[in-house]
């Protein structure tokens, strides 16, 4: 993936695991005020069009 087209932010991430309506919910400390530590990379904004192009480019190819 080209490191311009995404921004990435480390954070906590962790996955609801509890029966519940919340099960398989993804839960990230957008605002970093967990005490755990980042455990992930997430996009938080992208280059949509080089996004397209680059997934389009990578599916033609087969």
């Amino acid at each position: 993936m080209d490191p311009e087209v995404l921004e990435l932010h480390r954070m906590h991430v962790a996955a609801e695991i509890a029966p519940g309506a919340s099960f398989g919910r993804t839960i990230m400390d957008l605002r970093g005020r967990s005490s755990q530590n980042p455990n992930a990379r997430v996009a938080l904004n992208a280059d949509r069009t080089r996004f397209f192009d680059l997934l389009l480019s990578s599916l033609s190819r087969g």
